[in-house]
């Protein structure tokens, strides 16, 4: 059984042993249906039973934020953006959601 819960800027996951994340390790999180998968700077991914929405939710609009129905993404691993994408500091292109590309962009460049 996978479940999780926040405390300030960690995140416990639980896969069989309880493991405590750092919230500023997370690159991105990519979700599918009822799944999301957690990217970190180094290391492997985690795949988790919770969904997209739920981590939306959970995480700190200050540090993360959804970018598209499938991905939010660590403000600070942010290179560029505009209104159709998002670059990453891995240099990996997102493509930002054509409703949200307006809040977004207000959001990002506060933060720029």
């Amino acid at each position: 059984m996978t479940n999780s819960n926040i405390l300030d800027s960690q995140l416990w996951v639980v896969i069989g042993h309880k493991k405590i994340v750092s919230t500023s390790n997370i690159m991105r999180l990519e979700g599918d249906r009822n799944y999301t998968t957690l990217h970190f700077f180094s290391g492997k991914p985690i795949l988790l039973s919770l969904t997209l929405k739920r981590f939306e939710e959970i995480l700190s609009a200050n540090q993360f934020v959804r970018i598209n129905k499938s991905t939010i993404v660590n403000r600070v691993c942010i290179k560029t953006f505009d209104r159709q994408s998002v670059v990453l500091e891995n240099d990996q292109i997102i493509a930002l959601s054509r409703r949200r590309s307006l809040l977004v962009c207000c959001s990002l460049k506060s933060s720029f």
